[in-house]
């Protein structure tokens, strides 16, 4: 007995696109979780000594951009207030 395969484009395209979404995701959540990271090290390393509440912000942060302007800012902060203020 023989088992006949059967493959379509349309699906090995789908499944394609979606793994290649999968992996673009993955890069995107490991671009933010190593920039959450880093403003917490610049803080900590300045001794700036950021609030729980603060670090908490910088923890469930998902915007890149407020990533970027907050570690940008934390290098120069004379505090960590001045890192988060709006």
């Amino acid at each position: 007995m023989s088992t006949m395969e059967w493959k379509s484009d349309f699906i090995e395209s789908f499944v394609e696109q979606g793994l290649e979404q999968g992996i673009e995701q993955g890069r995107e959540l490991g671009h933010v979780q190593t920039k959450r990271e880093d403003v917490l090290k610049v803080l900590d390393l300045r001794r700036l000594g950021p609030s729980e509440e603060q670090r908490a912000r910088v923890g469930s942060s998902t915007d890149l951009v407020q990533l970027d302007l907050w570690f940008e800012r934390s290098l120069t902060a004379r505090t960590a207030a001045e890192v988060f203020s709006d």
